[in-house]
C-alpha cells in the first residue's frame, strides 16, 4: 500500500508534537513525595532547619517591591516618566521596602514609527535623573537589570551605546549578572540579578525572532 507525502508528512507532525508535550509533562511534573519541613538536601549535604515559625510579630519578614517593563520612551506615552517619579517619590516612602528590584526594559529604545530601535540617550538620562532627583536611593536600595529593550542595537558590553553601565545603579558596578545579599539581625536574603540579554544586542524586529 502507498503511502501518501500528506500521510507521512502528518504522522511525523503528531509524531513530533506528541514528544513535545511528553517533554513539557515531564519538565513540569512534581514529586508526589511530601518534602521533609526540618531538613534539606542540598549538594549531597545534610541541613537541619532552623525551626522557624512565622507569627503576627515583623521578625525575620523583609519587605521589598518589583517593578518591571517601565518603557520610558522620548516618543510614547510621556506619563512613564511622570509615573516612575510618583512611584519614587511617594510609593516607597510609603512601603518604606528594603529592596526595590528594577527587572528590565528600563527603557523603550523604540523609532518614532514604532518599527526600528535605537539606544536613546535622552530616555537613559531621564531614568537616572528620576532616581537621583527623587531621594528614592537615599530611602532603599535599588536593584536594576537590563532587558531585551535595554539592549537593542548594542554591539557590546564595552559599546559606547551599552547606557545601561552609565545611567543605571547596578551597570556602574557589575557589566551583566549579579548578586546582592541583603542582611539584617541574624537573617540574610540574596536577590539575583541575570541578564539573559543576546550578545551582541540585535535590532527590532530581529529581536522577537
Amino acid at each position: 500500500m502507498r503511502i501518501g507525502i500528506g500521510t507521512l508528512v502528518w504522522t511525523l507532525v503528531v509524531l513530533g508534537g506528541a514528544s513535545l508535550v511528553g517533554r513539557v509533562v515531564h519538565i513540569l511534573s512534581v514529586d508526589g513525595k511530601a518534602s521533609p519541613t526540618d531538613q534539606r538536601e542540598v549538594n549531597n549535604a545534610s541541613i537541619k532547619g532552623a525551626g522557624m515559625h512565622l507569627d503576627a510579630k515583623l521578625q525575620h519578614l523583609l519587605w521589598f517591591i518589583q517593578i518591571s517593563d517601565l518603557h520610558l520612551s522620548v516618543f510614547q506615552d510621556p506619563t512613564r516618566m511622570s509615573q516612575l517619579r510618583g512611584f519614587a517619590s511617594s510609593t516607597v516612602s510609603a512601603i518604606s521596602p528594603a529592596v526595590v528590584l528594577a527587572s528590565g526594559d528600563l527603557t523603550d529604545a523604540k523609532n518614532v514609527d514604532m518599527l526600528g530601535s535605537k539606544q536613546y540617550i535622552e530616555e537613559w538620562a531621564t531614568y537616572k535623573d528620576i532616581l537621583y532627583t527623587s531621594g528614592v536611593l537615599n530611602k532603599t536600595i535599588w536593584l536594576d537589570i537590563r532587558g531585551n529593550h535595554d539592549n537593542f542595537n548594542v554591539p557590546s558590553l564595552s559599546s559606547e551605546e551599552n547606557f545601561y553601565q552609565k545611567y543605571s545603579i547596578q551597570g556602574q558596578h557589575s557589566k551583566r549578572s549579579y548578586m546582592y545579599t541583603r542582611r539584617y539581625g541574624s537573617d540574610s536574603v540574596s536577590f539575583i540579578g541575570v541578564d539573559a540579554s543576546l550578545l551582541p544586542g540585535p535590532r527590532r524586529p530581529f529581536n522577537f525572532i
